[in-house]
């Protein structure tokens, strides 16, 4: 007998790419990380400097953030994020799993 195959769901680390790396965008991020989130995180910053607010966030093992890299097109119907240089970030929806709470916690 064999084992089931894995579902999408629990197959992969859900993928969540945020466009911009402003105060919300910071926010949303520790938010995440005080869940527990165990997905990947990338976050687009059309800034070139390395200001002290980004770096923490890009500490922690589960963010990416991309310096110099706006995003310039969504597209929602392939759930990918390209950025003004031609990269493309692919993202999945997290849908109502992954809400975050008022005190960050993951509902």
């Amino acid at each position: 007998m064999s084992a089931p195959a894995p579902s999408p769901s629990t197959s992969a680390a859900t993928r969540i790419v945020i466009a911009g790396a402003g105060p919300a965008a910071q926010a949303l991020v520790a938010q995440l990380d005080r869940a527990r989130f165990t997905g990947t995180i990338t976050v687009l910053s059309n800034r070139d400097d390395n200001p002290a607010e980004l770096l923490e966030l890009a500490m922690l093992p589960q963010v990416s953030v991309r310096f110099g890299q706006p995003a310039s097109h969504i597209d929602a119907a392939n759930r990918s994020v390209a950025t003004a240089d031609g990269m493309e970030f692919a993202y999945d929806q997290p849908g109502h799993r992954h809400r975050i709470g008022p005190r960050g916690q993951s509902r």
